[in-house]
């Protein structure tokens, strides 16, 4: 299945990111792919995603039960899933961590949204620190700190 949210710069004046501008083309490690943004910048491409997801699934619970109702929450629900799978839990299936344990980027996910739950009242805030604590509890068990 193809990452969910890869293609950075269509549609607007930001072009791809130049594969041979990142670290890895100096140091030999494998090529990030030029669709993609850097390691640096995941946390800035894939919070936005997850914030949007968290906002549907508040539109989608004021809304009357119904078709419109569960296909909102379940296409917000999966595109979250789709977001964790792709850029947080390893094996990553969309960005390239050769490296052992989690990427740093995952951390950074998961203090930007609760960074920013704790700037929202009620239900945005609890489903922030929801995101962000799916995040952090995607990881392996050593990674995350527990266990």
């Amino acid at each position: 299945m193809p990452p969910i949210f890869p293609l950075v710069g269509i549609g607007s004046d930001n072009p791809p990111n130049d594969p041979s501008s990142s670290p890895s083309a100096s140091t030999g490690s494998p090529a990030w792919p030029s669709y993609l943004p850097p390691p640096g910048d995941a946390t800035a491409f894939v919070v936005p995603v997850l914030v949007g997801a968290v906002g549907i699934l508040q539109l989608a619970g004021t809304l009357p039960d119904g078709p419109v109702r569960s296909q909102l929450q379940a296409s917000a629900n999966a595109a979250i899933t789709r977001v964790l799978d792709d850029y947080c839990v390893p094996p990553l299936r969309v960005a390239i961590w050769p490296w052992p344990g989690p990427p740093p980027w995952t951390y950074e996910i998961a203090s930007e949204l609760t960074f920013l739950a704790f700037r929202e009242q009620g239900a945005m805030r609890d489903a922030l620190l929801r995101v962000a604590a799916q995040v952090v509890g995607a990881l392996p068990a050593a990674a995350s700190g527990s266990g």
